[in-house]
């Protein structure tokens, strides 16, 4: 049995504090500390594998109008002028959430409502959607931020 407490893999995500803030209004909880707040279990034996999530109260369920701040790169890479969709959003910019090293921060998944025009990997932007639980027992990945929007590029 192997133990880790990031959430690393295709895309990962972790925790987010409650909110504060009016009724349906954006919530401005730290996103990234929430999903550090996540805890992961690998299982391996010689006849199954199982990823064991724990989450903390805070992320009990979804989580609407998140905000979360980072530097993106396209999942799907396209041509220069090309509209992305879905986004990898890493913390900080030198982590490379690709890379398959395990020893970085939590990353997370975006999926844009609307597709994003003229974007460049690495570039630092600002996200609000619904911060949603990965439940899969098959993969690391263990939140993902749906029905999102940009606030700021």
């Amino acid at each position: 049995m192997k133990t880790s407490t990031l959430a690393i893999a295709a895309v990962l995500g972790s925790t987010a504090t409650s909110g504060l803030s009016q009724p349906g209004g954006p919530r401005s909880s730290d996103v990234w500390a929430l999903l550090d707040q996540i805890q992961i279990e690998e299982i391996v034996t010689e006849t199954s594998y199982e990823v064991r999530k724990s989450w903390p109260d805070a992320f009990a369920q979804d989580l609407s109008n998140m905000r979360v701040t980072g530097f993106a790169v396209a999942m799907i890479p396209g041509a220069p002028g090309e509209t992305v969709q879905e986004l990898l959003l890493t913390s900080d910019s030198g982590i490379c959430p690709l890379c398959g090293s395990g020893d970085h921060n939590a990353s997370l998944q975006i999926v844009l409502d609307t597709p994003l025009e003229g974007f460049v990997d690495g570039q630092r932007i600002s996200i609000e959607g619904t911060l949603q639980r990965v439940d899969d027992k098959t993969t690391w990945q263990s939140a993902q931020m749906i029905n999102a929007r940009v606030l700021d590029l």
